[in-house]
This record gives structure tokens, sequence and C-alpha cells, in this order.
């Protein structure tokens, strides 16, 4: 069952916001309540986010696209979307090849550039050789040496998590012929203003707002700034 949040049913055209990873509705609630003056907003929680229980097995980028896809036809929405995506949500947006009409992308904070790799230093490499007969040890061992994120999820979300933070977007990037505005704190150090740059370089039809002071959460940080850039970008 999925867990989501909709406001304004009746009227306007829809919105929908795709999560960061770690995050719930919660996090967009507010912005959800701004854009629902005018328009049908849905904010989904991704499978094992929020309230909506983890997948059977790990995800890559493609079943999330395909989770997307579903909700959206059950949700019995026709008309052209507006697509809103924070960190890990934007990355989803990135991947493309959704099966419905696509109005306009907005970008907060973006995944979906893998930074160049840094070469292994010799002891996590000798690390894993000697463990690699005892899994739990590795596991264990990989686990002391991940990302919070890592850290704190069960093992699909882990295995999902390899498997969406090494698939890089920009190679389809100047495919995407829909008006898109990136949206970006300028101190964010989970995806830097350098992806933002390089995002908004290779889509045909792209701008690129920075939010000062504002770190990965810009919509949290700045919400009166970041919801005045969003109106006047989808009142254009």
């Amino acid at each position: 069952m999925i867990n989501f949040l909709e406001l304004n049913h009746a009227g306007g055209r829809p919105a929908l916001i795709l999560e960061g990873w770690g995050t719930s509705t919660l996090q967009y609630a507010a912005l959800a309540a701004h854009l629902s003056a005018s328009r049908r907003v849905l904010v989904p929680d991704f499978p094992g986010q929020g309230a909506t229980p983890e997948p059977a097995r790990a995800m890559d980028c493609a079943a999330y696209v395909a989770w997307v896809n579903e909700f959206v036809r059950e949700r019995g929405i026709s008309e052209p979307l507006t697509l809103i995506g924070h960190s890990h949500g934007g990355r989803v947006i990135l991947k493309g090849g959704f099966d419905f009409p696509v109005e306009k992308i907005v970008l907060i904070d973006s995944a979906g550039i893998v930074p160049p790799r840094k070469p292994p230093k010799f002891s996590y490499r000798l690390a894993r050789a000697l463990l690699k007969p005892f899994p739990a040890l590795l596991n264990a061992y990989k686990s002391r040496r991940g990302s919070a994120d890592y850290r704190a999820a069960t093992p699909i979300m882990r295995d999902t998590l390899v498997k969406i933070v090494n698939e890089d977007m920009r190679g389809g990037l100047a495919q995407i012929q829909i008006s898109t505005l990136l949206i970006w704190g300028e101190n964010d150090t989970a995806t830097p203003l350098t992806d933002a740059q390089l995002i908004a370089s290779l889509i045909p039809d792209a701008g690129l707002v920075t939010v000062k002071n504002a770190g990965h959460y810009a919509h949290l940080d700045d919400p009166a700034f970041v919801y005045s850039v969003i109106d006047s970008f989808l009142e254009d």
C-alpha cells in the first residue's frame, strides 16, 4: 500500500512531487500546500520511505520510474503533469521513460551525477579480499565504512542505494526536451552546485537558480524564495 499526500483533488493541473532518499511526505507538505492553491498536488512516499512498505527486492532507477508510472495510472491522471523532484526524486525524473505527458520539470538539489571515483585505499582492498570468505564479517565492515544513509538502511534498501547511486544520468540529459528549472542551495554538499551547472548545461531548455545560504534542502532553508521562483516558472 502506497502512502501519499494529496491536496486539492478537484481543481487545477496536476503536480507530482518526488521525494529525496530517506525523507517522507512531511518534508514536502508545506511546498505541496503552497502549490495546491492552484494545482492538484500529489506527494507519494517511495517504497521503503515514510509509511510505504519497502519493496520485495532491490530497485534500480528504471524500477523507480516504473513505480511512478503505476502510481500515476492508479490515480487516474491523464492531464500533463508537472514533475518536481528533490535529490533522489530528481534522479528518478532525470532517468526518464515516463508513460504520461510531462508539462514542466523542477529539480531541487537533484541527484543523478556520479562524482569521479577516488582510487580505493590499499587497506580497503586488502580487507575485502581477506573477508570475502566470511560474508557476515564483510557486510559488517562495509556497513561501518558506508554513508549514514547506507548504515541506516535495511538490507534491501542498502542494495537499492548501491544500485541507484552508481547510475549516472548525464548521458541522457540532452534528450530531455521539456522546460526544466533547477533550484540549488549554494552550500549543498550532498549534490554540489557543480552538479547543477553540469545538468543545466546538458538539458537544452534549462535554467538554474541558486539559493543563497541554503544547503541540500533549499525548499526548507528558504521556502519563500523557492516558492516564488517555482510560481514564476509554472506561470510562464
